[in-house]
């Protein structure tokens, strides 16, 4: 699968574009993995192999274990392909990741291309194609331009418009030859307007996923084990669990969570004990690395559907709090045989998300990205062409 989507980059260096992500598909030989259930396709594809535990459980606890971290469905839910993009971290380590997180590509690159002005705040309401062919976007403005500059500043910058006004009001800016949407528009509230014919875009619904950092130490009951060993708690794609993964991040200081003084309270009563049985002098390093485990605890990183709940968090830890929890709909509910929107909405008009219900990943968004950079620049070339020529 890894080489049949590699192909795609010698592809779109000959500059080959696609209409729509069924030809784009078809062209990496991938297409008809889109139009399977990924449990159907483990099962025709593994049965054959000789498994010491048998390719049942590998797809059950393994793959489908993998699948509910990454995309929060079992594999009966998902396409194979999406599964086997979901699976492929797994198989193959070697992967890569932003260090400031993915929000911070579109700042970089802004920058990086030194572009005039970058809006920010600005919530584009409509997309409309006017009488000469070029296009018109209403904005709800919430702050000025910023121009592309320090990502630090633009951190500021992004602060300060969180703390104005929501209510202001619509702007309009134009005109524009070619407009690619990198966004899905499911949710987003964007009009397409002036269209024609208009585009068909096939229902596509967003899978919610709340992300829920809690402090604390894991209950050995709710498990029903004498201890948790170290590590992270996954469940098999069938498991009928509020949550989807239960990981490991390490250790936070107390005080940055809100129960910084009774925990403290208690690891200085810890360590007051300790000095009365044992009347040497704690200078060492291994009795100044206790004191610093003490005065931390375990971070946890849960992925569920639904927040989660004060009755399950005390099920679930002992003397926990909650450091930050955030809802977000973070990828397609996959439905095979999956359907797509075409990437061509309109003349010089980009729908970049198009493929997403294929796989949705960083890689898959890039791939699609550059698509619309190659039509576009393709449209506009024949556009000139013929303005040149009349």
């Amino acid at each position: 699968m890894a080489r049949r989507f590699g192909s795609i980059y010698e592809l779109q260096k000959q500059g080959r574009v696609f209409l729509n992500p069924s030809d784009m598909l078809a062209a990496m030989q991938l297409y008809n993995l889109t139009q399977q259930q990924a449990a159907d396709y483990m099962q025709a594809e593994l049965h054959h192999i000789p498994w010491r535990f048998g390719a049942a459980r590998f797809a059950e606890e393994l793959a489908g274990a993998v699948n509910r971290v990454n995309y929060n469905q079992p594999n009966q839910a998902m396409n194979a392909l999406a599964g086997l993009v979901s699976y492929l971290p797994a198989a193959d380590p070697d992967v890569y990741m932003i260090k400031e997180g993915n929000a911070a590509l579109p700042h970089k690159l802004a920058a990086r291309l030194g572009l005039q002005a970058v809006h920010t705040g600005a919530a584009v309401t409509a997309v409309q194609l006017d009488s000469n062919g070029q296009y018109m976007l209403t904005i709800q403005q919430q702050a000025n331009s910023i121009a592309a500059g320090v990502f630090a500043q633009q951190q500021q910058q992004r602060r300060e418009e969180q703390q104005c006004d929501k209510t202001s009001a619509m702007t309009t800016l134009k005109p524009f030859d070619g407009v690619v949407i990198a966004t899905p528009l499911e949710g987003s509230g964007v009009q397409l307007l002036g269209l024609t014919p208009e585009p068909k875009i096939p229902k596509r619904t967003y899978q919610t996923t709340v992300t829920t950092y809690v402090a604390g130490h894991l209950n050995a009951s709710y498990f029903k084990v004498a201890s948790v060993p170290d590590g992270d708690v996954l469940v098999t794609s069938t498991a009928d669990t509020p949550f989807s993964v239960i990981a490991s991040k390490g250790n936070i200081p107390i005080e940055q969570t809100h129960v910084a003084a009774a925990a403290a309270a208690a690891s200085d009563r810890q360590l007051q004990a300790g000095g009365q049985q044992n009347d040497r002098k704690h200078t060492d390093g291994a009795n100044q690395h206790q004191q610093q485990r003490q005065l931390q605890l375990p971070l946890w990183k849960i992925f569920s559907e639904a927040p989660l709940s004060g009755d399950l968090l005390e099920q679930l830890f002992i003397n926990s709090t909650v450091v930050v929890s955030k809802g977000w709909k973070a990828y397609p509910r996959f439905d095979p045989p999956e359907k797509f929107a075409p990437f061509l909405l309109g003349p010089a008009l980009c729908y970049n998300n198009a493929l997403e219900n294929a796989a949705s990943a960083m890689e898959v968004a890039a791939v699609a990205a550059r698509n619309c950079a190659l039509l576009l620049q393709k449209q506009l070339a024949d556009s000139t062409r013929q303005m040149t020529a009349s």
